[in-house]
Order: structure tokens, then C-alpha cells, then sequence
């Protein structure tokens, strides 16, 4: 590729620790759920983060939830 005229070069990248996520059904009660983590975002504070889930079958069934449940 350099005969190209390429400017290769080698990045270095940092290890990202083996993501997961865990869904809470009622206190003490979990289960984990498969997830992808993209790089270049800032990480998850130590402690993690808490969220309500919101389950929809299809994107329509999600834009009623949004629609009925805005500030």
C-alpha cells in the first residue's frame, strides 16, 4: 500500500474490558442480554447505569409508547 502512496501508520488503542448488560425484572432478580460495545464513546462510570426498559415487538409499537408517554 505505501508503493501507492499510502500514509500508513500504527494507532494504539486501548483494552476495553468484556462488555455486558443485566436487566433487573424485580429486585435481586436479573438476567444478561446480549449487547455490542462501540468504540470512540465515553465510558460507563464505574458504578454502571440504572434505566427503566422499554419492550416494543416492532419500531411502530415503540412510536406509540414515545407518542403517549412525552413530557
Amino acid at each position: 500500500m505505501t508503493k501507492c502512496g499510502c500514509n500508513l501508520y500504527g494507532a494504539k488503542v486501548g483494552a476495553r474490558p468484556k462488555e455486558f448488560a443485566l436487566i433487573e425484572t424485580e429486585p435481586g432478580v436479573t438476567f444478561n442480554v446480549p449487547i455490542t460495545a462501540l468504540g470512540g464513546s465515553v465510558a460507563t462510570p464505574s458504578v454502571g447505569l440504572k434505566a427503566e426498559v422499554v419492550e416494543g415487538q416492532n419500531f411502530e409499537e415503540l412510536q406509540l409508547w414515545e407518542e403517549k408517554n412525552r413530557w
